[in-house]
């Protein structure tokens, strides 16, 4: 696979598990949908529920049909999950942060190596 034409993933927890994937294959979300749902936890215990949230994931390929994936999450699942898309959201915003002071400092002639 040429540099290129392929996405380096590497874990956040820093595992060195580093899979590359062709750009080709990486989907793109088109579409959420979600419903939340507390359940007794089984009939003879009706006094304990469970709370759950069900995303519904639908997504495009251009080299494939659309899919639809369906996750089922419980409170705490659903917490991490979350919380690592809070991680995601903080690099983006830092990579831009970088990218923006990286533009102002070449626009004033400065190259940041003062």
């Amino acid at each position: 696979m040429s540099a290129e034409n392929t996405i380096l993933i590497v874990s956040e927890n820093g595992d060195n598990n580093k899979n590359q994937i062709k750009k080709d294959d990486v989907f793109r979300l088109h579409e959420v949908n979600w419903m939340v749902n507390v359940t007794p936890m089984s009939d003879s215990h009706r006094d304990h529920i469970e709370s759950r949230a069900i995303l519904q994931l639908k997504t495009t390929n251009k080299n494939s049909p659309p899919e639809t994936t369906v996750m089922d999450f419980k409170l705490e699942e659903l917490s991490k999950f979350f919380q690592t898309l809070e991680n995601i959201q903080d690099k983006l915003d830092d990579l831009v942060e970088s990218n923006e002071a990286n533009k102002i400092n070449n626009s004033n002639g400065n190259d940041g190596n003062t």
